[in-house]
């Protein structure tokens, strides 16, 4: 799969979801991001086919104003991106309001699963971690 293929797949994932909610403003697709506008927050999707290219430190410090509420960084569900996270984890859950995504688009069944670090930080067993990374990451066919 590709940069192009994830970027699509965040995009129509974007407006479906913008749909199901209503008060859209407007769509923007930028780079490797799609941003999702509404009249009262924004949605930024960051696409990274592989979440080790994420750069944690400019994300934190790029999107931690108001406006921006949330962030969804999108990545394929593979072994080596939720190994990625695991070994990341701590610096992933310091960003307020990030969620991250991982997806197969050809899935047969469930496409995606999210989490969202910071939450999960506060409620998980750190020791357990990757084995329930790993747990959560089997509802989904890797890609």
């Amino acid at each position: 799969m590709t940069n192009k293929e994830l970027l699509e797949w965040t995009e129509n994932y974007a407006k479906s979801n913008a749909a199901f909610f209503g008060k859209l403003k407007e769509i923007k697709v930028k780079d490797d991001k799609v941003i999702v506008s509404y009249f009262d927050k924004d949605i930024t999707y960051l696409a990274f086919p592989k979440i080790a290219e994420a750069k944690v430190s400019s994300i934190s410090e790029d999107y931690s104003d108001e406006k921006s509420n949330k962030i969804v960084i999108v990545t394929f569900n593979k072994e080596e991106n939720i190994n990625e996270l695991h070994k990341k984890w701590k610096e992933f859950a310091g960003i307020k309001n990030l969620t991250i995504m991982f997806v197969n688009p050809n899935a047969k069944g469930e496409m995606f699963w999210k989490i969202n670090p910071r939450t999960h930080h506060f409620i998980c067993d750190e020791k357990n971690l990757k084995q329930g990374l790993k747990t959560m990451a089997e509802n989904v066919e890797m890609a």
